[in-house]
């Protein structure tokens, strides 16, 4: 699908490391190995405000804020206010909220979409063409 998303996209490109690893895939394993690969790059990790409430249950998550930038993107119903209260060391909160990002963007997420799926409802403007095509052709994320 992600093939199908970016065809059209030619500055973007497909990292398979997660899927090359046997196991679970682990965020902290992906950014750690990128930066294997890679070491001077600077890597940015973007993530909703919707997620922020889990973020203190990630693997290792105090080594992967040290590790990368993350970039936290306001979804709507989620408040600034309500950052607040993710269950991390204070430092990590005031910087996940300087490097919070606000404005009008898309209310998409990859939840939503599989929801919509799963109910019947239309993916249209969610998704490219062909990755609803993908998506219907191979009858993902329905009751079978």
């Amino acid at each position: 699908m992600l093939k199908l998303a970016i065809k059209n996209h030619p500055i973007f490109e497909i990292c398979d490391i997660e899927t090359r690893r046997a196991g679970p895939s682990y965020t902290i394993d992906t950014i750690t190995q990128l930066r294997e690969i890679n070491p001077s790059a600077e890597y940015y990790f973007i993530i909703g405000s919707d997620s922020l409430q889990e973020l203190h249950m990630w693997k290792q998550i105090n080594n992967l804020l040290n590790l990368c930038t993350f970039v936290t993107f306001g979804r709507p119903g989620i408040s600034a206010d309500k950052m607040k209260d993710i269950h991390l060391n204070p430092k990590w909160t005031r910087t996940l909220l300087e490097n919070y990002v606000t404005g009008r963007m898309p209310n998409i997420s990859s939840s939503n979409i599989r929801q919509r799926v799963a109910q019947g409802k239309s993916i249209r403007y969610l998704v490219s063409k062909e990755v609803a095509e993908y998506i219907s052709e191979y009858k993902l994320y329905v009751k079978q």
